[in-house]
């Protein structure tokens, strides 16, 4: 699941809000539906377990051209 970097990249089922001291403030973080994000490993399979992201391949990187 994790690559080179000890990262993991994962797509978001649904909204969610980060439970920490920012949460319902202005400050807090959210991971929007269908977002594809790369964590750390620990935090990606925290998502997982919870049914609130699965594993997605690696993020495509847009050419420069």
């Amino acid at each position: 699941m994790a690559n080179e970097n000890g990262k993991t990249v994962v797509k978001f089922l649904r909204d969610h809000e980060v439970q920490d001291e920012h949460r319902g403030t202005d400050k807090a973080t959210w991971f929007r539906k269908g977002a594809r994000k790369s964590l750390e490993d620990r935090s990606a399979q925290h998502f997982i377990e919870r049914g609130i992201a699965v594993p997605a391949g690696p993020t495509k990187r847009r050419s420069k051209s």
